[in-house]
């Protein structure tokens, strides 16, 4: 039997190690969800999360493991998919669940799982996925949650689409 959607299906999962670090939102970050960014350096690492300094709150002792992990030695044959998630409640749990390579692309499956009686807090987590550099190649990212630039406006809050 042929079926017309098996290129869809047709994947391969990647090993992957995986790192969630909570980031609070300030103004800039409340309500973004990411695509993620590939980083195959100390610098470009570097780079990422001053920029995210606009928007989260960051916490010492995390920096500090982070750059801990991922020096130079590090990078010699790996690199990090790296961006941020949202959610309506601090009580949600986000892992990564899976890295799958398809023919066109590698997809980070993030899981966002929200208690029954969550808190009225916006949070965020940024996650750093390590991948062989081998594996990603020139390979398209992407996770499979909707992406999302926060709020539009303080007056009129957006939708938060990356806990649904």
């Amino acid at each position: 039997m042929h079926f017309p959607f098996q290129n869809l299906l047709r994947r391969d999962p990647i090993a992957h190690r995986s790192r969630i670090v909570p980031t609070r939102p300030l103004g800039a970050g409340i309500g973004v969800t990411s695509a993620p960014r590939i980083i195959d350096g100390v610098d470009q690492l570097r780079r990422f999360i001053n920029g995210s300094r606009y928007g989260w709150q960051w916490n010492e002792v995390s920096l500090n493991e982070l750059f801990a992990a991922y020096d130079e030695r590090f990078f010699e044959n790996r690199v990090l998919a790296a961006g941020v998630v949202s959610a309506s409640s601090g009580s949600t749990i986000v892992t990564v669940s899976d890295v799958i390579k398809t023919d066109k692309r590698i997809v980070i499956f993030l899981r966002l799982h929200a208690p029954s009686i969550g808190t009225a807090d916006m949070m965020s987590w940024h996650y750093f996925v390590e991948l062989l550099a081998e594996d990603v190649g020139d390979s398209e990212i992407s996770i499979n949650h909707p992406l999302s630039k926060g709020r539009p406006g303080r007056r009129f809050p957006g939708r938060i689409i990356a806990d649904r």
